[in-house]
């Protein structure tokens, strides 16, 4: 009895030196402010001001898809401590401890099941091991310091949840409870992002590779799975069709599908490629980034090779099936996490870093698991601690330094330039935050570069015509703004949905043409324009 206190406290002392850690290596980003996507749809979203109806907060913000469980979060956030973004990132921290927690005991409890024995003292070892690297690696921490993707956080606790509620439904003498906890879970993450949509895949594949396997009869196995609980798995993989009725009911708002660089089979065969960069990244996190760009792969022997990788762990796992399930589970989990955005769906962004936030933990328990035991068979188990330690606290100042650019949103802009050097939107939100200092000289040096990575863009030009005007140079802004009408020119003076936008350029030339010569432009010119800018101004929401 006492020698179970004795272990129980011992390992809340170890969970709770796990936490200090995560915690501190996230530290500076507590001082931080909102960034990108935080901006539209968290500080400047007039519905995170009210809780109650709830569905005002839970379908209120910027331009991006709503998403109800993640937005009301927001909301509690603004009701219990305003715009303090303390007490954000203590939200998205506390949820992330909670998913490490819950990665843990899955990761204990299928070490176990799989060796067919009961969880022992080892498989505890290296489940908190895999907690504790996952927890301060930077790509996971990513999801962390950057606000808005706490519904990258809370799609990943419902997966996990669903999960371990059906593996406590196999322990129990009464599953029903268990059951029913991992489909509500399931249509929970169904409200927080699109690709928790894998949650029934996931729990489908543990049983079926894990639970109800058949060493002798490993692919009938699969359908036994379903046949045991018919019901639940119904239930279950009805849960996808609350996130396609929030898709269709928001599809105006999904721009990244609507302008893709790539078709279906262009998107699908680069993505190969991006899940090998997603794997250098989880073994060396250098080159993380807010606003990463990549342009498609045109190369065929090259998209070739990628999907011959692919094939080969496809046809790895199909061969591990019967006498290596957990190299099969491995493969098979990690694929599928990724699906929802490495598969024929074309978004803008080829790759994303948040997307690897739960296919991580995946990787990080596999690596985890073979390491630890090889190490401890080779060397003995403190040369394994010590290894674990080392590179948990060299991950951890990784994600030091980079939770450290949260602080500005000028620092984090520079970083993306640097990291994604090709990418014009980030050069022209660089120049916007450059304005935003007053530094206008070195705002339109930066414009003017997004300008030659995509010429053209109306926004781009926009923001070049107005620091024309700051910095006295009224001849190019009235050229730039001609151009821009050109380009995207505005409805007739009687529609009614003539974009604010325009309203701005107006203004922009008429303060051109009044900052010129004087016969360069008389009144009867400028104050239509001014009137213009007004009017449409007037119609803005």
């Amino acid at each position: 009895m006492a020698g179970g206190r004795v272990r129980t406290a011992g390992w809340l002392a170890v969970a709770a030196v796990v936490a200090l850690a995560t915690a501190a290596a996230h530290a500076p980003a507590w001082q931080g402010v909102f960034v990108y996507d935080d901006v539209t749809e968290i500080g400047d979203n007039p519905g995170l001001r009210t809780l109650w109806p709830p569905w005002v907060p839970m379908f209120t913000g910027g331009t991006l898809p709503h998403r109800p469980l993640p937005y009301y979060t927001f909301a509690l956030n603004v009701a219990a401590g305003g715009l303090d973004t303390r007490g954000f990132h203590a939200v998205n921290l506390a949820i992330h401890l909670a998913n490490g927690g819950l990665l843990a005991w899955l990761t204990a409890t299928l070490l176990a099941r799989l060796a067919g024995r009961q969880r022992r003292q080892i498989d505890w070892q290296l489940a908190t091991a895999t907690a504790a690297v996952w927890l301060v690696h930077p790509l996971a921490g990513f999801c962390v310091d950057y606000l808005y993707q706490r519904m990258e956080l809370l799609a990943a606790t419902a997966v996990l949840a669903a999960l371990a509620c059906f593996l406590k439904a196999c322990e129990s003498p009464r599953p029903s409870g268990w059951l029913a906890g991992s489909i509500v879970a399931s249509s929970l993450g169904m409200c927080c992002k699109e690709n928790a949509v894998v949650a029934p895949a996931v729990v489908l594949l543990v049983d079926w590779l894990v639970v109800s396997r058949d060493a002798a009869r490993p692919w009938m196995s699969l359908v036994m799975s379903v046949s045991r609980r018919p019901r639940y798995y119904a239930a279950l993989f009805l849960t996808p069709l609350l996130a396609v009725v929030l898709v269709l009911l928001q599809q105006s708002r999904y721009a990244e599908l609507g302008q893709p660089p790539v078709g279906p089979v262009g998107y699908l065969l680069n993505q190969p490629l991006i899940v090998i960069d997603y794997l250098r990244l989880a073994v060396w996190p250098d080159g993380l980034c807010l606003d990463r760009y990549r342009l498609p792969e045109t190369r065929p022997w090259l998209l070739a090779a990628g999907m011959a990788l692919v094939a080969a762990a496809l046809v790895t796992a199909s061969v591990s099936v019967r006498r290596l399930p957990s190299i099969a589970l491995a493969i098979l989990l990690f694929l599928g996490l990724l699906a929802p955005t490495s598969s024929l769906i074309p978004v803008y962004a080829l790759m994303a870093d948040q997307r690897m936030y739960l296919p991580l933990a995946v990787l990080v328990a596999a690596v985890v698991a073979a390491a630890g035991q090889g190490l401890t068979r080779l060397a003995g188990r403190w040369l394994a601690v010590g290894t674990g330690v080392a590179v948990i606290v060299c991950l951890a100042a990784v994600t030091w330094q980079r939770a450290g650019l949260f602080q500005s949103r000028l620092a984090i802009w520079q970083d993306v330039t640097v990291k994604a050097s090709a990418n014009p939107r980030g050069w022209q939100t660089y120049g916007l935050e450059l304005l935003a200092a007053g530094r206008p000289a070195d705002a339109i040096a930066a414009v003017d570069r997004s300008l030659s990575l995509k010429p053209d863009e109306p926004l781009t030009l926009t923001l070049r015509a107005h620091l024309l005007v700051m910095l006295d140079r009224p001849a190019e802004a009235v050229t730039t703004c001609k151009r821009l009408f050109t380009l995207d020119p505005p409805l007739p003076a009687g529609s009614g949905s003539v974009h604010p936008r325009h309203g701005i350029r107006y203004a922009i030339l008429a303060a051109a043409l009044a900052a010129g010569p004087r016969s360069s432009a008389t009144d009867q010119q400028i104050e239509p324009l001014i009137a213009r800018a007004e009017q449409i101004d007037g119609r803005s929401p």
